[in-house]
């Protein structure tokens, strides 16, 4: 209840703002309803091959192999993950702006990049290479504690994903996953820190777990660094029974 409240009280006050206040681009000024224009958008750092199979984070070298040195370091519960960007430069400011500085109408931006450059299933299919009939069945939100949400007043994949959706057409499942334990943040932790951290912080209810049973499922984020929140979320979706686990973000961090 409390999450669909702050849900619709958000819309309201966005939609409000943006009837009263011309949207212009964060960076450069110029009129732009996604509140980033076509030519800042193009500043964004594409991620390039060669990636890692698994994590989908770019490689040094192009050596073939199963997974990165960083994915073996770690059981991995996520079957396979991609993301759009590197998360730099303009990028990083967008996302320190939509979710720290509660710009929300942001989500339009994110949602129409991941609709340009992830497009519907079939050119989503290209992107992580599924063989035929490993397409995802649902996608769910990577879910925030119901306390982190209050005090930002929206869960930043979610909205992200009201902007994708149509042009992903999938079941949206934001129920089926919660995060039940409230988390330090995970910036300026350490990678081990960051695994520990997430550890069992997510759970699926008992009420949804014939929903996730035997389904091949896609989580939406917008930013992994570590991988280690995805991880811990693949971990209860598998632990419920779900048959694949595959995450799409909009940004993924370069390791060191």
């Amino acid at each position: 209840m409390l999450q669909r409240t702050l849900s619709v009280l958000g819309d309201l006050v966005a939609s409000i703002a943006g009837l009263m206040f011309p949207q212009h681009c964060i960076f450069c000024g110029e009129m732009a309803e996604t509140l980033v224009c076509d030519e800042c958008a193009g500043k964004l750092t594409p991620v390039q091959h060669p990636i890692c199979p698994r994590c989908g984070k770019p490689l040094k070298t192009g050596v073939a192999r199963s997974e990165c040195l960083h994915c073996s370091g770690h059981p991995w519960h996520v079957d396979t993950a991609r993301a759009l960007f590197i998360y730099e430069g303009q990028g990083r400011d967008a996302l320190h702006r939509f979710k720290y500085g509660r710009r929300r109408g942001l989500a339009r931006f994110f949602g129409r990049e991941l609709s340009r450059g992830a497009g519907d299933l079939n050119r989503l299919g290209a992107l992580f290479n599924w063989d035929f009939g490993e397409e995802p069945e649902m996608v769910i939100p990577m879910p925030l504690h119901w306390w982190k949400r209050f005090l930002r007043w929206f869960n930043q994949s979610e909205l992200i994903l009201k902007f994708y959706a149509p042009t992903l057409d999938l079941p949206v499942e934001p129920l089926v996953l919660k995060r039940t334990r409230f988390t330090r943040s995970q910036v300026g932790l350490t990678e081990p820190q960051r695994f520990a951290n997430v550890r069992r912080a997510f759970v699926v209810p008992e009420r949804a777990a014939g929903r996730v049973r035997g389904k091949r499922i896609l989580l939406l984020d917008d930013l992994v660094t570590t991988g280690a929140t995805l991880n811990a979320a693949a971990r209860a979706l598998k632990g419920a029974g779900a048959k694949k686990v595959y995450a799409l973000s909009f940004f993924t961090a370069v390791l060191k």
